[in-house]
């Protein structure tokens, strides 16, 4: 965790809502972490104010908490034997285990599906946890293996389940080599699972804290794949809103019902970069829909987030791709752009400015650090906004690349 130096003390937000944006933006970074750095994380980014950094352990601590207004329990009280379905209601047998002191943690809720059914897939092994859902790797009779994510019965209430309900739709009707395909969705009595191709591989992030920053040519290859996702989801008319490291999936080997993409067949040494995680894109064109992104509620990952949805503004293409930008300066100097520090003063609605790219990566083409600022330019109107623009200058700084060092 880095230890920048301290502003002064910070202006305590003028109104209950911006402090209500500032408490959630903090509480959705902290829950994309690992429980065991989320203490630090809050002491770090809540600098003096003991106020704000107890709010959002409350809001943490009630969302790790099992929910109270389920009527029926949702897992079984005995660990099923391999292959056997779960109870499907309390008349079945199903009741909360007995794990430790108190209710089981989401963790413990998640492994004692293990070894159960859903559909036609048994649940081998938990994969990961994400901020709404956990995802298990699933196979059927046949062998073939499948990611299952499951909706957490903690959070499970109407806006999270129209976040899974839109992840569905939007994911299901892509096609396209850089963007993982949802297959189908099941609902049971103890909440909504969707069928994800597996991805043997890793995520960005994991790439990242394993070994950054990434040469100048392979963040190239790999931003312009992005890119290309991104071109696509907004020519469907689709936006994001949560571009970030974790939520791009490098494949070692071809994904199943995934095209090969244009540069050749995923690798180990040439991961197959696959956008993932539709749960809060909205499309452009359903205004008339349900809402799910009320007034005031931020949606997205606060260190990847234009100004414009830190402040709650309603958001278009052009969020997603300074979110690009964020990823694009993370994959060459190995953090994003805006510090703590920085991070806070846009949430207090101050404008801040970025240091240069090549102070911190000397080696990067000019012309690839005007890029990047171009993508994080904070007013919209004059940011490139254009994924499939982005994605052409990155090809054309590529073959520059490529004729400087022997290939991109």
């Amino acid at each position: 965790m880095p230890s920048p130096t301290r502003p002064p003390a910070d202006v305590p937000p003028p109104d209950p809502a911006a402090r209500w944006r500032q408490v959630r933006a903090l509480f959705d970074a902290a829950i994309d972490r690992a429980p065991a750095e989320r203490d630090a994380y809050l002491a770090w980014a809540c600098g003096d104010d003991a106020a704000l950094a107890a709010e959002v352990r409350a809001l943490v601590a009630a969302d790790d908490a099992p929910a109270t207004l389920i009527a029926r329990p949702p897992l079984p009280a005995t660990r099923p034997r391999a292959g056997a379905a779960a109870p499907a209601s309390a008349a079945d047998g199903g009741a909360w285990p007995s794990l430790g002191n108190g209710a089981p943690s989401r963790e413990e809720r998640a492994a004692l599906l293990v070894d159960t059914r859903v559909g036609r897939w048994r649940l081998e092994t938990v994969l990961g946890h994400g901020g709404t859902s956990t995802v298990f790797l699933g196979r059927d009779d046949t062998g073939e293996a499948v990611a299952l994510k499951r909706l957490d019965v903690a959070v499970q209430h109407p806006e999270a389940a129209a976040r899974y309900r839109r992840e569905l739709r939007l994911g299901g009707r892509l096609r396209h080599p850089r963007l993982l395909h949802v297959r189908e969705a099941m609902h049971d009595a103890d909440g909504s699972w969707l069928v994800l191709s597996y991805v043997e591989g890793e995520t960005l992030r994991r790439r990242l804290r394993r070994a950054p920053p990434l040469s100048v040519s392979e963040a190239l290859r790999l931003a312009v794949a992005l890119a290309d996702a991104l071109a696509a989801l907004h020519a469907a008319g689709i936006v994001h809103r949560d571009v970030k490291p974790e939520n791009v999936l490098l494949a070692h080997a071809p994904v199943a019902d995934v095209a090969a993409p244009p540069d050749g067949a995923a690798t180990p040494e040439r991961p197959q970069p696959l956008l993932s995680d539709f749960g809060i894109a909205r499309a452009l064109d359903a205004a008339g829909d349900e809402e799910i992104t009320r007034a005031g509620l931020l949606v997205g990952t606060p260190a990847y987030m234009s100004p414009e949805a830190l402040v709650g503004q309603r958001l278009d293409a052009g969020a997603d791709v300074w979110a690009f930008g964020v990823v694009l300066h993370e994959l060459l100097a190995g953090t994003p752009p805006r510090p703590g520090d920085a991070l806070r003063a846009l949430l207090r609605g101050a404008a801040v400015e970025g240091a240069p790219l090549r102070r911190a990566r000397p080696d990067v083409p000019p012309a690839l650090e005007a890029l990047v600022s171009g993508l994080l330019l904070p007013e919209p109107r004059e940011r490139l906004a254009d994924a499939a623009r982005a994605g052409a200058a990155l090809r054309a700084i590529a073959r520059g690349e490529a004729d400087d060092d022997g290939g991109a």
